[in-house]
């Protein structure tokens, strides 16, 4: 097949996990057999196209996403959205804007166009089966719209690696680490490093270590300057080794988000033997199950807790062996099964209105 990625420009700022999810996507793909094409608009490419796949249902692409339904071309959608607030919450919004929206005024423009590229999609794919919940509750989306398509990991990477790099670097091993886009609000940081300033004396807490985007002009970098326990190694590119060691050192991989679909970072890091400290909301139960220590991300005395729990326990075989049948070479064929649907079901579709 002959397919296109489409994704926000903000996708590619910076290394995030929707970046990772897509380019691992189309490297699995690719070995497949498939053409795949990363493009800035789909207006120059839909004539030699077989299928559309868009990460993110982002605002900036809804009139991509409704260019390409027009078209004619079978459009997925990988959502990568979740919202802590309930469906019946989030649905009577959506009726009410429903009702505004023609005054020109609307709450929350973002959610009206969430709402309409999902709507207008083929086909959506999100990363579990929470995000499908939501998605049929909340935007009031068929089931049969919906494949539920995890994030990977690379095994191999990942269970093949060594500390000794990561040891050298920070002159000392046996840490706690959280790796990802430490200015995201959502990525709750500024609530870790205020918790872990306040009790790691006390708990007798390892070092901290950072990884990820952080500006001299931030609040955390305000926060963690002269701070001899926390250690920030700068943003790291995605198949920068120095990952690979950070992560198979470490005691303990804290990832406190408000919410993760799920956290590839964290799937990562079990790989590497870490314990596995994490946010509660979102799909991150279907990928750890009873294998990590769960906190709300919005209660300290939780991510104390889920922290004391990550320090003392080893890291779990079992989270270890099932991470291994989420290999992206496997993601890669559950997503060429779910095109090979999704195009069957938009040619007798097509067949159908021609029989008219």
């Amino acid at each position: 097949m002959n397919i296109r990625f489409l994704t926000a420009p903000s996708t590619f700022e910076v290394q995030g996990g929707l970046r990772r999810q897509l380019t691992k996507t189309k490297q699995a793909l690719e070995e497949l057999g498939h053409s795949v094409e990363v493009v800035s608009s789909l207006k120059t490419s839909v004539p030699s196209t077989d299928l559309i796949h868009v990460f993110g249902a982002n605002p900036s692409v809804r009139d991509e996403v409704e260019y390409a339904v027009k078209s004619g071309i079978p459009t997925v959608v990988s959502t990568v959205l979740f919202s802590n607030r309930s469906a019946a919450t989030l649905r009577r919004a959506i009726q009410f804007q429903a009702i505004t929206r023609w005054t020109g005024w609307m709450i929350k423009p973002d959610l009206h166009d969430k709402v309409q590229i999902c709507r207008q999609a083929t086909h959506l794919a999100p990363n579990t089966n929470a995000e499908s919940n939501l998605l049929m509750k909340a935007f009031g989306i068929n089931q049969n719209k919906i494949t539920v398509i995890p994030n990977g990991v690379d095994v191999n990477r990942f269970t093949q690696s060594t500390p000794d790099q990561a040891i050298q670097r920070l002159g000392f091993d046996s840490y706690l680490l959280y790796v990802g886009d430490l200015q995201a609000a959502r990525k709750n940081v500024q609530k870790l490093i205020e918790v872990y300033q306040n009790h790691h004396t006390d708990h007798q807490w390892p070092p901290l270590v950072l990884a990820g985007r952080l500006t001299s002009h931030h609040p955390i970098a305000k926060m963690i300057q002269g701070d001899s326990s926390i250690t920030w190694v700068g943003a790291l590119d995605a198949d920068d080794p120095l990952l690979d060691s950070l992560y198979r050192a470490a005691k303990a991989f804290i990832l406190p988000s408000q919410f993760e679909t799920p956290g590839i970072a964290a799937m990562e890091a079990a790989l590497s033997n870490c314990s596995i400290a994490i946010t509660e909301a979102g799909g991150t139960k279907e990928v750890f199950g009873e294998n990590a220590h769960y906190l709300n991300p919005f209660d300290e005395q939780s991510i104390i807790q889920a922290i004391d729990d990550a320090c003392s326990t080893p890291p779990s075989t079992a989270l270890h062996d099932r991470l291994h049948t989420l290999d992206w070479s496997e993601i890669g064929k559950r997503t060429e099964e779910m095109y090979q649907y999704v195009r069957a079901r938009a040619n007798e579709a097509s067949a159908s209105i021609n029989q008219l």
